[in-house]
């Protein structure tokens, strides 16, 4: 009896330490399995932010540069010294039948340079109009500028008194061949190199807004996992994927942004983030958009958050206890 009694006690002795050891072993195993799982886990988000980042960057000197080279073309025709003498013509009522002919003629040159140009409208200060548009034939009746939110006096005002170029945002234009027309404009006063100090037209580009939508366009991720949209310095909405938003206050702080981005059904997912960049051209906020469920696909879900790792820890330790514990009761 003496002898069996000391075999269990050598037993329990024995499995007393195995438990022990299982269980400070457990403690340096888990801490190693947490830790380099956050640590991955960093560094996927820290990977991703900064490939959001340069990617948006990339999108938003896209645009800047596409926006550049429209500037440049209404560069060419504010600073013509043979259009300006026209435009003096049509002012002074000086022959201003064949003066508006060959303005016309003028702004036509330059439509082969780019697709999107809708149109170039000449605002005199004499208040007559000249334009060229793609859309119509029309001498008459500017669709571009038909549903314009100034007149031709407050255009004339406001670009007269700006040196640089002024850029309008993007609004519907006009429904034209069962088509609708979402425009955003250039302007910029005409320079006159015999009268500098004056102003004798203003010019008003219009542009489709198929050239913003290409620009945005240059990200290397998917349809499926981005989009972007732009708004302005008052958080207006100036493009979007959905036309439709064009105009709505998304907000100017970040609760008000990602707010306005979670009702957004343009791409699916509950784990949106968004990133932000200035656009130095416009002056406009270019904002990102992206799914984050592609970053964490091969991840499994109990480790997605701390509070579904806890169980897994407290039940190895609740059966290294259980086991310690009916050792016990073998002695």
């Amino acid at each position: 009896m003496r002898h069996l009694i000391h075999l269990i006690c050598r037993k329990r002795l024995k499995t007393s330490i195995c438990m022990l050891f299982a269980l400070v072993a457990l403690i340096p195993l888990v801490t190693i399995v947490v830790s380099t799982y956050y640590s991955d886990r960093r560094q996927i988000i820290e990977n991703r932010d900064q490939l959001a980042r340069l990617d948006l960057t990339h999108v938003t000197q896209e645009l800047d540069s596409e926006i550049g080279s429209y500037e440049n073309i209404l560069y060419q025709l504010y600073t013509d010294s043979e259009l300006a003498e026209k435009i003096r013509q049509l002012n002074n009522d000086e022959a201003s039948a064949v003066a508006r002919n060959q303005i016309r003629r003028e702004l036509r040159s330059v439509f082969w340079l780019r697709d999107d140009i809708t149109a170039i409208t000449v605002i005199a200060k004499n208040n007559e109009q000249v334009f060229y548009d793609r859309l119509s034939t029309s001498l008459q009746t500017n669709p571009c500028i038909h549903n314009f939110d100034l007149t031709d006096d407050e255009l004339f005002a406001a670009l007269s008194a700006t040196k640089g170029y002024t850029i309008y945002p993007v609004r519907f234009a006009t429904h034209f061949a069962n088509s609708d027309y979402y425009l955003f404009y250039i302007g910029h006063k005409g320079l006159n190199e015999k009268a500098i100090t004056q102003t004798d037209a203003v010019f008003l580009m219009s542009v489709d807004v198929d050239l913003i939508r290409t620009a945005l366009k240059a990200s290397s991720f998917s349809n499926e996992e981005y989009y972007s949209f732009i708004i302005d310095q008052s958080g207006h909405v100036v493009f979007h994927p959905d036309l439709s938003c064009i105009g709505e206050f998304a907000g100017t702080s970040t609760s008000d942004l990602q707010s306005y981005i979670t009702r957004s059904t343009v791409i699916g997912g509950k784990n949106l983030v968004y990133y932000t960049q200035n656009s130095a051209q416009t002056g406009w906020t270019v904002i990102s958009v992206l799914d984050c469920a592609p970053f964490t696909a091969d991840r499994p879900e109990t480790f997605d958050q701390p509070e579904h790792f806890r169980p897994v820890i407290s039940d190895c330790i609740r059966l290294c206890c259980h086991d310690h514990i009916a050792s016990d009761t073998v002695c």
